[in-house]
């Protein structure tokens, strides 16, 4: 099927905050939308990274089944189209995370068949796939993430009931694995699995960029939704927070400075609370319950869908180190929130989209100093596609 570049100038996006003086309508930079001539497929954007030519390397994964087929798209640094591959092979459902090692670009996904983890290399001047890595015991695979000296890897094995993480050095090589009995397969898994109701799963780190001291994981374990620290040698669990079955518990969560945590979580009724600065001591042993209003107080309640899915990162935004907070809210806005990671205060809060609704994939610091928003809109009001936002370094600079 030929591809194409759609171009649509949205000139009724504004960033704000409802208050005037944090609108800001971008002096110079870009809004585009791209896609296919697939106007029945439905995406699902995830992440985006800078490449080495200036361009950006766009993933998301479409189709309505449970097995979802990989979409790339490569930009320059414009945001204009170069190539587009939509993956209708044997690999599916990426995980939303792009990876670069050694000046490649990589992510991992699941085989239809065997339903194994790959860790996928992108062609990116020819726009192919090439699969680097297999991991013949890890089904299902779930969640990623990069920590000090390799990454991090979640799946759920369902047929042994047992959710697993694997720890990979820098050259995506298993050092070791762990497992973690669930007891059940759950039907909300299917209900993940077909992104009608997303489950919380993630992983990540305790400590500096250079050096961890824990690990954790938000998935399932011993029937309920359960965010789990677990020693950085072997996997063994340090601490144990529990929610309440599948319908309540930690959603994201992120390590902002010693024992400090920024933290993500919903309750049963759907309400999600925004908690920045939230101590926990990751090793003391103790299971306490992700509901009680001592341990885990209600700071900030956005209007945010249930499960919302959420983005915590740091990252360096023209020059200054902030801690990030991004999602999307019940009026299809994007909501980006920039704290201090030194106390976790609220530095700058800016929504995006007015008139067309706006999913979120991912945001990133660009090599120049401003931010690359990269998410989902639709044409027309019917027409799923892929949009990339370019906001330039001096609004970024007035923010905070």
């Amino acid at each position: 099927m030929k591809r194409y570049l759609l171009y649509i100038t949205l000139l009724s996006v504004l960033f704000s905050c409802d208050e005037k003086k944090n609108q800001v309508s971008p002096n110079y930079g870009f809004t585009k939308v791209v896609g296919s001539t697939d106007f029945e497929g439905d995406f699902y954007p995830w992440d985006v990274v800078q490449t080495a030519d200036g361009g950006f390397l766009v993933l998301s994964s479409s189709n309505t089944s449970a097995f979802k087929d990989i979409n790339l798209l490569k930009l320059d640094e414009n945001g204009d189209f170069e190539w587009e591959l939509n993956d209708t092979s044997e690999y599916k459902n990426p995980l939303p995370r792009l990876y670069e090692s050694n000046g490649q670009v990589y992510f991992f996904a699941m085989h239809n068949l065997t339903l194994t983890t790959h860790l996928l290399q992108v062609d990116l001047s020819g726009g192919a796939l090439i699969n680097a890595q297999t991991y013949p015991d890890f089904l299902y695979p779930v969640a990623t993430n990069e920590v000090p000296n390799g990454y991090l890897l979640q799946c759920f094995d369902r047929e042994a009931r047992r959710t697993r993480l694997m720890k990979l050095n820098a050259n995506f090589n298993e050092q070791w694995q762990e497992d973690y009995a669930v007891n059940e397969n759950p039907p909300e898994f299917d209900d993940h699995l077909l992104q009608e109701s997303p489950l919380p799963f993630f992983c990540g780190h305790v400590g500096t960029e250079s050096s961890a001291t824990s690990y954790f994981f938000g998935g399932m374990r011993n029937f309920r939704l359960s965010t789990n620290f677990v020693n950085v040698g072997n996997g063994n669990v340090q601490k144990t927070i529990d929610g309440q079955r599948y319908d309540a518990g930690i959603s994201n969560m992120l390590n902002m400075t010693g024992n400090n945590f920024f933290i993500v979580k919903y309750d049963v009724v759907g309400q999600n609370s925004v908690l920045p600065f939230l101590p926990l001591v990751p090793n003391d042993g103790a299971i306490i319950n992700s509901l009680n209003p001592d341990v885990f107080p209600e700071r900030l309640n956005y209007e945010l869908p249930t499960r919302v899915r959420t983005v915590l990162k740091k990252m360096r935004v023209n020059g200054r180190a902030v801690a990030v907070m991004a999602t999307e809210t019940k009026s299809n806005q994007m909501l980006i929130n920039f704290y201090s990671p030194s106390n976790g205060n609220l530095l700058a809060s800016k929504r995006i989209g007015v008139g067309n609704p706006y999913l979120l994939g991912n945001v990133i610091a660009t090599n120049d100093g401003g931010l690359l928003v990269m998410c989902k809109t639709y044409v027309t009001g019917r027409f799923s596609r892929i949009a990339v936002i370019k906001i330039p370094a001096d609004d970024v600079s007035e923010w905070f």
